[in-house]
């Protein structure tokens, strides 16, 4: 099969999986509902991930931030450097995916002062799935950089965060 002059890598794949030339080139728009209002709870410190049978910590790099959408139903990461070394959760840098799981997180300590400690600064930890025994997953975007947290039933109230 010949190939245009100019196609381009999408159009090679999309003529090499027909077998035969593109006929339609389509660009597309996504509009995609991201929240606008996050509250701050504090900076990431580590996620413990299960691994198997261990739970092993992970740190982050400096400057994430934990974050929940005003309803406490979601955390999310913000902020700072989400960079992963994919090859440190057994993971291929070259694989080929824009999203990857790197596994159920055990429990979450993150920095930050509350007013029942006087604001005295401290490390926060919670234990995911205490009562309920589900785990949320934590996912990386590997083409923005981005770590994510999908499932679990924890909820983010004033007196932390809670399964």
């Amino acid at each position: 099969m010949k190939r245009r002059k100019n196609s381009s890598p999408a159009e090679a794949l999309s003529e090499a999986f027909h077998g035969r030339p593109v006929r339609k080139v389509r660009d597309y728009v996504e509009v995609t509902d991201e929240p606008t209002e996050l509250a701050d709870l504090g900076k990431l410190v580590e996620l413990q991930l299960v691994e198997g049978k261990h739970v092993r910590p992970r740190e982050f790099k400096d400057g994430v931030r934990v974050a929940a959408t005003p309803d406490g139903g979601q955390l999310y990461f913000v902020g700072g450097d989400q960079e992963v070394d994919l090859a440190v959760f057994g993971l291929d840098k070259h694989l080929p995916k824009d999203h990857v799981t790197l596994g159920p997180v055990a429990k979450i300590a993150y920095f930050t002062s509350k007013a029942f400690h006087d604001f005295t600064p401290s490390v926060y930890e919670h234990q995911f799935g205490e009562d309920s025994g589900v785990l949320p997953l934590l996912h990386y975007d590997v083409r923005n950089k981005r770590l994510y947290l999908t499932g679990g039933s924890y909820q983010v109230r004033p007196e932390g965060i809670v399964d």
